[in-house]
């Protein structure tokens, strides 16, 4: 073998490595990204899901319907095209758990807001509001 033959090959060796992870670093970056918009509206789908859930069988899809079109309003995404973004994101695990342990984290910050409002107000407050709550669910039977 020639010199130049033997630097053809110790060439090819040194920067075909470098060419595959610099092909594996272009499909890193085509990673879909989410940001605090995606996380706070699918914290907000979730709790819509709750309130479907306790909603009485014959009102659920137009109380689904009326949620989904304020969360739209409040985050300004289309529920089709955040559909698809979620989609997407499911195509890289490790991201999309990343994306949900984020969820979590927003669902448990809302929680800990909520019930910290719940334990400010007095408990004759409390007390008036559920009676009122019952009494407003008996006439509409």
């Amino acid at each position: 073998m020639t010199i130049s033959r033997l630097l053809q090959i110790l060439i090819i060796v040194i920067l075909a490595p470098n060419v595959f992870i610099g092909c594996k670093s272009e499909e890193t970056n085509t990673r879909i990204e989410f940001d605090q918009g995606h996380i706070n509206m699918m914290a907000d789908l979730i709790f819509a899901n709750k309130v479907y859930s306790k909603t009485s069988y014959n009102q659920r899809d137009s109380v689904m319907e009326n949620l989904i079109s304020q969360i739209e309003e409040i985050h300004g995404i289309e529920h089709q095209k955040f559909r698809s973004f979620l989609e997407t994101l499911q195509d890289d695990p490790d991201h999309y758990k990343l994306f949900l342990d984020s969820v979590t984290t927003r669902i448990t910050v809302l929680s800990d807001s909520i019930q910290q409002l719940q334990d400010s107000v007095p408990s004759n407050v409390q007390r008036n509001t559920k009676q009122q709550d019952r009494q407003v669910r008996s006439k509409s039977k």
